[in-house]
């Protein structure tokens, strides 16, 4: 980054500041606040988010497990763990959820 870029980036943080801090931006309330939740999204959006981030990791650990061990009773318990706690962190994730938008509303 050169330095017209640097001192570009600089002016619009300043100005970005010295707005914010005399109070010239408008309040939430007035913008797209007032129609939508958007906090409740930013929320959704996290969830959602570590729900999918949990499901790849417990896939591919069951991808791993099914490739690299023998059918033997220790490979089904694995498997059958696996599914276990990948239900329980769903559960918890929703418990989660639903205990910050209870609160929250």
């Amino acid at each position: 980054m050169g330095t017209a870029a640097l001192h570009r980036f600089a002016a619009l943080a300043w100005f970005t500041l010295t707005v914010s801090a005399n109070g010239a931006s408008p309040p939430l309330a007035e913008g797209v606040g007032a129609w939508l939740n958007l906090e409740a999204i930013q929320i959704l959006t996290h969830h959602t988010s570590a729900v999918v981030t949990a499901v790849v990791l417990f896939w591919l650990v069951g991808f791993v497990v099914q490739r690299l061990l023998h059918d033997t009773i220790f490979k089904k318990i694995v498997l059958w763990l696996d599914e276990f706690v990948l239900v329980c962190l769903f559960i918890y994730f929703a418990y989660e959820l639903f205990i910050y938008l209870w609160e929250r509303v």
